[in-house]
């Protein structure tokens, strides 16, 4: 009972200080801060194998050395104020009236384009890995459309069909660094207003940006980000 006692001591004590690399491995970058004390984020650590440790305990160890953690940053909730430019309303008006719209493509494909007076004034189309996600797809368009919408400095709306895209960027917990780097440009732009709407319903801006981000394939500007989890 006493060498059980003492060897979990001493593996609750490993745990109090920053983890080493393990043999052949560099040390990550980034530093996460899990909980207290302070963690490095080494990666596919083993966890330990010994006796006097409680299996619950040990699946604790497995999911923080298997894991790949994300360092996040997340918005303060007194400071996430962005209900009043996130609507998930669906009150789209063709108008003619300058706005931006989004889309991605199961092809691979981002887009967005920003139509007045009926017309594409300005547009961007990025080609995606084949690893990629149609998640990953629309939240880039938005991500783009927003940094575009960003030198305008006059009330816009950004339209996407992607009801997913938006819950996310509502969420001040999210890991995704870009829906965080979306809220934070939102906070920072508070002349742009996002805004859901019905796919394939014959909106001008939606077909036009669908249509853009499934000739992404071929036309869109090659964009590099890191396969999804589920890859």
């Amino acid at each position: 009972m006493q060498r059980d006692a003492y060897r979990l001591k001493r593996i609750n004590h490993t745990l109090q200080v920053p983890l080493l690399p393990a043999q052949g491995q560099s040390e990550s970058h980034s530093v996460c801060s899990v909980g207290t004390p302070t963690y490095r984020n080494w990666h596919r650590r083993k966890p330990y194998q010994g006796h006097g440790v409680t299996s619950r305990r040990l699946a604790e160890l497995r999911h923080f050395w298997n894991a790949d953690l994300p360092c996040t940053s997340q918005l303060h909730p007194l400071n996430f104020l962005l209900h009043n430019q996130i609507s998930l309303a669906e009150n789209h008006i063709d108008s003619g009236a300058k706005a931006v719209y989004t889309d991605g493509s199961k092809t691979d494909g981002s887009a967005y384009c920003i139509l007045e007076n009926y017309g594409i004034i300005a547009s961007w189309q990025g080609k995606l890995d084949h690893s990629n996600s149609l998640s990953q797809a629309e939240i880039l368009a938005i991500k783009m459309a927003i940094e575009a919408a960003s030198s305008l400095h006059r009330p816009i709306k950004i339209w996407t069909d992607s009801l997913s895209s938006l819950m996310a960027i509502l969420n001040p917990k999210s890991h995704h660094s870009m829906v965080r780097e979306i809220q934070i440009l939102l906070l920072s732009h508070k002349h742009i207003d996002l805004r859901w709407l019905k796919a394939h319903v014959g909106y001008l801006g939606n077909e036009c940006a669908d249509q853009l981000a499934k000739e992404a394939i071929s036309k869109g500007d090659p964009f590099f980000l890191p396969k999804p989890l589920s890859y």
